[in-house]
């Protein structure tokens, strides 16, 4: 079906961005950040969408944006909340084992699926929160904003950290965080999420084994999370001090939930960058970009008024991931074009990517957005959209 407009219910004389009105500032010297220009507007409408559903609730809009540096190629996926038998979850293996994101959303009932998160490129880990099943999968003590979908089965955004604990009988102290790749001073644990790579011990930090919830070790310099198991880690003196205090065999109670400031707790959350889209029907123009990625794939989530309708949203350029796509004051203009009442920046330029099972190929996922052609890189989180009849 061939839609004319920003979506079906788009007047012919909505507003969209034009991309040839763009001209980037020069980049302050010493900064690698500075303002991005601002999103010119026209008021004729040029894009046209072509629209297909991949299941009831799911339906994925393409068209291309074109400009004075090139087209750039623009996905919609739409999912409908409400839809009974339709779900969104997160696609992951080991956090710190990164696959492709093909590989990672082989379920036989997934229609479609983005990457995800901002990961840590030395041991492609996440290092922003990530949530699943109301649990900490990565977090910390400090809060940090994070969009996802909430218990009442609606999206919503806010802030998460970690309350925790850990302790053997007397001897208790606050946990830090968890699975983090960047171990913070003080107490932190890793998890069997992390897998079975070396987790990244500072020369100040020590950490010991726990297996069926007892120290099996004294304070050494453990790397790998033991099967079926913990690591508990300390860092800096004090931590260590205490680490090393706990007494071998003893039990050991490690207790953590996710604190939050949104208005109800997360079922599923994401850790973000740029809020591109604040208030509804308001573009930003005002966004921070680096001025090395003037025109860069990107990957965003969003969602409409309601809260019922999530969109995940992927822009690239077949002239590569890096310096031609949109900036995010474009993205922003896009995003409100889409009638998104609020939208965030996921991990873009190669991590930039989008896979859906289509209807003439629906016995497998086909690549719909991948900057680099049909190379994928290896991600440690995406997000999956599944349909069950």
């Amino acid at each position: 079906m061939r839609l004319t407009g920003v979506v079906a219910a788009s007047s012919a004389g909505a507003a969209l961005v034009s991309l040839t009105a763009l001209v980037p500032l020069p980049a302050r010297a010493g900064s690698d950040y500075e303002y991005c220009p601002p999103a010119r507007m026209s008021s004729v409408s040029n894009l046209h969408w072509h629209s297909r559903r991949l299941a009831p609730g799911v339906s994925l809009a393409s068209s291309t944006m074109r400009g004075d540096r090139g087209k750039v190629n623009v996905r919609v996926l739409r999912v409908d909340l409400t839809r009974r038998g339709v779900s969104v979850a997160p696609l992951h293996g080991a956090l710190a084992s990164g696959h492709v994101l093909s590989r990672l959303a082989s379920a036989r009932r997934l229609v479609a699926a983005t990457n995800g998160m901002y990961f840590n490129l030395t041991y492609g880990s996440p290092k922003v929160p990530f949530i699943k099943h109301r649990r900490p999968m990565v977090l910390s003590y400090r809060p940090e904003r994070v969009a996802g979908i909430g218990v009442n089965g609606r999206a919503q955004d806010g802030y998460v950290w970690l309350v925790g604990s850990a302790g053997s009988g007397d001897a208790q102290t606050r946990l830090e965080a968890v699975n983090e790749p960047y171990v913070p001073r003080g107490i932190s644990v890793y998890t069997g999420s992390w897998g079975r790579h070396r987790i990244p011990l500072p020369a100040d930090a020590r950490s010991r084994v726990i297996r069926h919830d007892r120290i099996h070790s004294p304070a050494g310099k453990h790397r790998v999370v033991p099967r079926g198991g913990r690591l508990l880690v300390a860092r800096g003196a004090p931590a260590v001090h205490w680490l090393r205090s706990l007494r071998g065999r003893s039990l050991l109670a490690v207790r953590m939930r996710v604190a939050t400031d949104a208005p109800v707790r997360f079922s599923q959350a994401y850790g973000v960058g740029t809020q591109t889209v604040e208030h509804a029907d308001q573009i930003s123009t005002g966004l921070y970009c680096s001025r090395h990625e003037y025109y860069a794939a990107r990957t965003g989530i969003a969602w409409t008024r309601s809260r019922s309708t999530l969109m995940l949203v992927t822009a690239e350029s077949p002239r590569g991931p890096d310096h031609y796509g949109l900036d995010e004051n474009q993205m922003s203009a896009l995003l409100v074009n889409l009638r998104a009442a609020s939208a965030y920046a996921l991990d873009g330029g190669f991590s930039t990517t989008m896979v859906a099972r289509l209807r003439h190929h629906h016995h497998r996922l086909a690549l719909v957005t991948a900057p680099r052609g049909h190379r994928q890189r290896a991600i440690p989180v995406g997000v999956g959209i599944y349909y069950r009849r």
